[in-house]
């Protein structure tokens, strides 16, 4: 309702509109992800070697299915 009502107002059309909305969220975004000065991160650790060797993708997703092709 609230796009409708927008475009009557503006007299613009729907891909007008869309793109600005849309790159009014991504401006948001921006906004909120440098606006809080806080950096994000996570915590990290060692996990060791791996428990499958995933050179062969298609012999770990079957080993990991369970099946017995290794």
């Amino acid at each position: 309702m609230a796009l409708s009502r927008r475009r009557a107002e503006r007299r613009g059309t729907l891909r007008d509109d869309v793109n600005r909305l849309i790159r009014l969220g991504l401006a948001g975004e921006r906004e909120d992800a440098t606006g809080s000065g806080r950096r994000f991160s996570t915590p990290t650790f060692d996990s060791g070697p791996a428990l499958i060797s995933v050179d062969d993708v298609a012999a770990a997703i079957a080993q990991s299915e369970g099946e017995g092709r290794f």
